[in-house]
């Protein structure tokens, strides 16, 4: 009995122990919620009570047993006024404190001066100042991604996009903007809007910067690439096809992100640039992400026979800041056309004739060779001819000349839903007999067109 109760005594001590091991610094986050609370700050922290300070908030740093803060990094925070005194000076730790591009004012603190450990102190540089969007919680401005090292991702329609990994090893993308047309003001207004966009199927904004010189903006980045790269990448024994699954997650996943845009900012905005290399799959769900919303309308017009995306665009747009919610729908029509036929939407021939997608397959279809259309990476897979051909009707109805024409893009959704519960209707029902267009003769389709 004496050694049951030693027992117990034993395991409660270790059981304090580890709780207070990993329970947060009491007093280093007391002082931080005071310094939250005394500061006005534009941008909203993920700072509070009930959150774990060492794992969870924003800009903080703590040693290796979570003892105590050792690093409060808040730049671009939006902090204006003094610092308040009596709160930072608190935490005895701390070696790093850097609360750079706010708008501080006022003299600074006597108390820091106390800090006998902090090493690094940067206060005051409001010309480089990146614009974030509320509930974004990273903690990095211009100079941190100067600093970053960087990897070309390619050019796009309205510049370079790199790959930025910070020094704490945050991973994001930025895009570089070249030929912006708009002024500050009109581009922080659509910035705003772009910004404010909230889906699982619209790649999440989460700041940008405007001077003269240079137009940024900073998204999450997506390590399994674009749909463009994943469709087109060097077929061979090592590439892994896309399947007919991941094909429809990414066409409905896309639309209804489209769908999202088009109904933000009273349901009159514009995505303007929607193409395969501006998709990526959402890591979580594993559907279509749409991304570069809304960049079109800020920057100089392009001729369509010299731009890269020529091949998506809808044939009554002559001046690419004017794209239309049904030029949208035209583009996505071009981008479910890839997806069936594995074809960029403009290439070329042995021969080096070029070969506009929307065309050919018009011209395979209008000749009855529809089968013809289909990617043959898609021929293995299984009781599948049906839906294909239902989206092929689709992405016939999206990219129709006459605008009016076209469908909304929430019809869209509506009709791509209907073909994935087909798909999966008839998967469960007529097991893994061989599609019926595999064993179908095939015959040489039409020339093609240029």
């Amino acid at each position: 009995m004496e050694d049951a109760s030693k027992a117990i005594v034993l395991f409660y001590l270790v059981g304090v122990i580890l709780l207070g091991a990993n329970a947060d610094p009491v007093e280093d986050k007391q002082a931080l919620l005071d310094f939250i609370a005394k500061f006005h700050h534009s941008r909203a922290l993920n700072w509070n009570e009930s959150s774990s300070l060492c794992n969870e908030w924003t800009g903080i740093t703590c040693n290796e047993d979570g003892s105590r803060v050792i690093s409060v990094r808040l730049p671009g925070v939006g902090f204006q006024g003094p610092i308040p005194p009596n709160t930072l000076s608190r935490l005895s730790a701390l070696q790093v404190l850097s609360l750079r591009s706010n708008g501080i004012t006022g003299e600074f603190p006597s108390d820091l001066y106390t800090l006998k450990n902090l090493s690094f102190l940067y206060l005051q540089d409001a010309s480089n100042k990146l614009v974030f969007f509320d509930g974004c919680n990273y903690a990095f401005d211009l100079e941190d991604l100067l600093r970053a090292s960087a990897e070309v991702l390619g050019k796009g329609t309205f510049g370079m996009a790199y790959k930025a990994i910070l020094e704490d090893a945050t991973t994001v993308v930025v895009k570089r903007l070249k030929e912006v047309g708009a002024g500050k003001r009109d581009f922080e207004q659509q910035m705003d809007i772009v910004g404010g966009i909230r889906h699982e199927n619209v790649v999440e904004l989460k700041a940008y910067y405007f001077s003269k010189d240079e137009k940024l903006m900073v998204c999450d980045y997506y390590a399994r690439g674009s749909v463009s790269a994943m469709l087109h990448a060097k077929r061979g024994h090592e590439r892994v096809p896309l399947d007919w699954e991941t094909r429809m997650q990414i066409a409905i996943g896309a639309a209804c992100g489209i769908s999202c845009i088009h109904q933000a900012n009273g349901g009159k905005f514009v995505h303007g640039n929607i193409k395969s290399s501006n998709i990526f799959l959402n890591p979580t769900t594993g559907y279509g992400c749409v991304s570069d919303v809304g960049l079109s309308a800020v920057m100089s017009a392009l001729a369509p026979p010299i731009s890269r995306a020529a091949g998506y665009r809808a044939p009554e747009v002559t001046d690419t800041r004017k794209a239309t919610q049904a030029s949208d729908v035209y583009s996505f029509g071009v981008v479910l056309l890839e997806l069936l036929t594995g074809k960029s939407p403009i290439h070329t021939t042995g021969g080096d004739e070029i070969i506009h997608l929307v065309r050919w397959v018009h011209s395979v279809v209008r000749e009855e060779w529809t089968a013809e259309v289909f990617d043959v990476e898609l021929l293995r897979y299984p009781n599948i001819e049906e839906e294909m051909v239902e989206m092929l009707q689709i992405a016939m109805s999206c990219v129709v000349r006459v605008p009016d024409q076209r469908p909304k893009m929430d019809e869209v959704v509506k009709l791509l839903e209907g073909v994935r519960a087909r798909d999966t209707e008839n998967r469960g029902s007529t097991g893994t007999s061989t599609p019926q267009m595999a064993s179908t003769p095939v015959a040489a389709p039409p020339p093609l067109e240029s």
